[in-house]
């Protein structure tokens, strides 16, 4: 319980500083300009799922399993990550040369944007060998908060003190220049953390089947990306670009409902890796005490959003009320990913990779339909809907395939519940190792 404390600790402050970084972007740049920064933004979140190549994920599962030191495991990813990101350039230049957009200066901040993609991606490969090693706080800062917030003080430093005239360019290169530093920064803490650890001399190598789980890891989660932000394209081409600003703006702040669940992801995947085909009690145990904690915190989240949303849209300038009820309905999706107790991070963990990337095609391609079919009736409704009933067939379909392979339940457990609201944290870290 400690450890999650310290962890959800960790994890608020990372994302109090994500927002802080949104505000300042917005504040620095003209409305126009901040929509062009987090558009490629986005390009560079979802280039960065084939240079991660679900190594990220992968690594928790080999730390656990592998005799081997996590050192050499981890250089071994990086060094696959490195390959696929020049590839990547490689292509990127060229379409560049061949386009003559590389010449053309209002192109030149998608270029330096897009090239900063291998410090995220390293980044999240460092995040997830932090917590194969059971440092979850950490390895959620690092995730989370660490680009952010050294971004954000070189932001400061360069208005203040440099006094420099922050533009689209001129940001994007401050975005390169704290991707680059942050890169340093982690590295330096895994050599660190190497030193204190024993070594060992079993050598680590890479077979067929790590790239092959890699990859379906890797498509899997491009898949999920595409199935919650696909639909607000295609609900740009029905609704006003008001009302898409306004479901962007719900889209995230939502998130927050699912912060208990991502916090306990961390602190328990390497424990589903360890004892796979070893104990599987100790594991639905695990999954009970995470899936209730995760539930009963975004049930606080949620009533909070509720209570507050008045405030919350005032000081995002929202004050169209008749769209105050959708915003419910982006809770209530966010609300359903979290009682599922995050099922795809145990199949990852299983090494059920290909299950996952069918349950991705599958959900991706209903919520499509069903966003068509709902928006014959409702523009409005079509985004929101169409997210909630993706969800839910993705995760029931997880839970079915997990409990009909393994026996285990991923729902919270009302007795773990009544044992958190009656504070006896004693009696949980007890009976589930916790």
């Amino acid at each position: 319980m400690k450890n999650f404390l310290l962890t959800s600790i960790t994890r608020a402050f990372s994302i109090l500083i994500s927002v802080l970084c949104l505000l300042l972007v917005a504040e620095f740049l003209d409305s126009t300009e901040t929509g062009k920064y987090y558009n490629i933004f986005t390009w560079m979140v979802f280039v960065s799922f084939f240079v991660r190549f679900g190594l990220d994920q992968i690594i928790i599962k080999l730390k656990n399993q592998s005799s081997a030191n996590g050192l050499e495991i981890y250089k071994r990813l990086f060094f696959i990550q490195l390959i696929i990101y020049c590839f990547f350039m490689f292509l990127l230049i060229v379409f560049w040369e061949l386009t003559n957009l590389f010449l053309s200066e209002n192109y030149f901040y998608i270029l330096i944007l897009l090239s900063t993609v291998i410090f995220y991606s390293n980044n999240r490969l460092v995040s997830g060998y932090l917590i194969a090693i059971e440092k979850p706080g950490l390895g959620n800062f690092f995730a989370v908060g660490l680009l952010p917030l050294i971004f954000i003080l070189i932001m400061l430093f360069n208005f203040f003190v440099a006094a420099k005239d922050i533009n689209l360019n001129y940001l994007v290169i401050l975005y390169f220049y704290s991707g680059f530093l942050v890169f340093v920064i982690t590295n330096s803490i895994i050599f660190y953390y190497y030193q204190k650890i024993k070594k060992n001399k079993a050598s680590f190598k890479i077979d067929r089947i790590i790239y092959l789980k890699s990859g379906e890891i890797c498509i899997s989660e491009w898949i999920v990306y595409n199935s919650n932000w696909f639909v607000f394209f295609l609900g740009a081409l029905f609704v006003s670009k008001e009302v898409i600003g306004e479901f962007h703006i719900f889209a995230r702040l939502v998130f927050f409902i699912a912060t208990p669940l991502a916090i306990m992801v961390t602190i328990v995947s390497p424990l589903y890796a360890r004892y796979f085909k070893k104990n599987y009690k100790l594991i639905q145990d695990v999954i009970y005490v995470g899936a209730s904690i995760s539930t009963l915190l975004a049930t606080i989240a949620c009533i909070l959003l509720i209570i507050f949303s008045h405030e919350i849209f005032s000081l995002f300038g929202i004050n169209n009320q008749e769209n105050y009820n959708l915003f419910y309905l982006f809770i209530f999706s966010q609300f359903s990913l979290v009682i599922f107790g995050a099922n795809s991070n145990i199949l990852q963990m299983f090494g059920e990779t290909r299950i996952l990337l069918l349950l991705g095609f599958y959900s991706f391609f209903a919520t499509v339909i069903m966003f068509f079919v709902i928006n014959h009736y409702s523009a409005l409704l079509a985004v929101p809907l169409s997210l909630i009933l993706g969800y839910l067939i993705r995760n029931l379909a997880a839970n079915y395939y997990l409990y009909k392979k393994y026996q285990l339940i991923c729902f919270p457990s009302l007795s773990v519940i009544k044992d958190l609201v009656f504070l006896r944290f004693k009696k949980i870290d007890n009976i589930h190792k916790l």
